[in-house]
C-alpha cells in the first residue's frame, strides 16, 4: 500500500501495529526440532532442504522456497532431510 493511503498517527497502537520476530538459522540434515507451541504465530521457511512438519493431527511436507503457517499455541515437531537454511 502506498504511503499516501496509509493512516497517519502520532502514537503506536498495539491492535493495529504488525509485531514481528525473525530468527534464521541453518539446520545439518536429519535435524529433528519439536516445539510446544509459540504463543505468537509462526511462518516456518526453508530456503534449502525438505521440511517435514508434524503436527497434533496432522503433517505437512515443505519443498525450499515454499512457507508453511502455523496459528499460536500449535504443538509441531520440525524435522528437515537436506541442508536446511
Amino acid at each position: 500500500m502506498s504511503n499516501i493511503r496509509q493512516a497517519r498517527s502520532s502514537t503506536p497502537s498495539p491492535s493495529r501495529d504488525p509485531h514481528v520476530r525473525t530468527s534464521a538459522v541453518g539446520f545439518s540434515p536429519g535435524y529433528r526440532w519439536k516445539s510446544g507451541g509459540s504463543s505468537w504465530e509462526q511462518l516456518l521457511y526453508t530456503s534449502r532442504g525438505t521440511m517435514s512438519v508434524e503436527g497434533v493431527n496432522e503433517r505437512w511436507v515443505v519443498p525450499p522456497t515454499q512457507a508453511l503457517w502455523l496459528p499460536p499455541n500449535h504443538d509441531n515437531a520440525v524435522s528437515l532431510s537436506g541442508q536446511g537454511a
